[in-house]
């Protein structure tokens, strides 16, 4: 799956490890904060709004989430 930017495989193997087995839901979680995180850095780096940065900061748990929920869908 491609996200864009510098993090284009941040959510690679989200689903299966590259040797085909099913992921844990640790990494999983792993994978949707770091992806979380990376969003946070293109966005600061490209925002002069910083306010509303440090409010998604505060928000990475249910940022994660939301990714989670909608991978978990696919």
């Amino acid at each position: 799956m491609s996200v864009g930017y510098q993090g284009d495989h941040m959510l690679e193997n989200y689903f299966y490890d590259k040797t085909g087995f099913e992921q844990k839901d640790e990494v999983k979680r792993e994978k949707a904060v770091a992806a979380v995180l990376e969003i946070l850095k293109v966005s600061a780096s490209h925002s002069a709004n910083h306010v509303v940065i440090t409010s998604l900061k505060n928000e990475i748990s249910e940022a994660a989430d939301a990714i989670q929920k909608a991978l978990d869908k696919q």
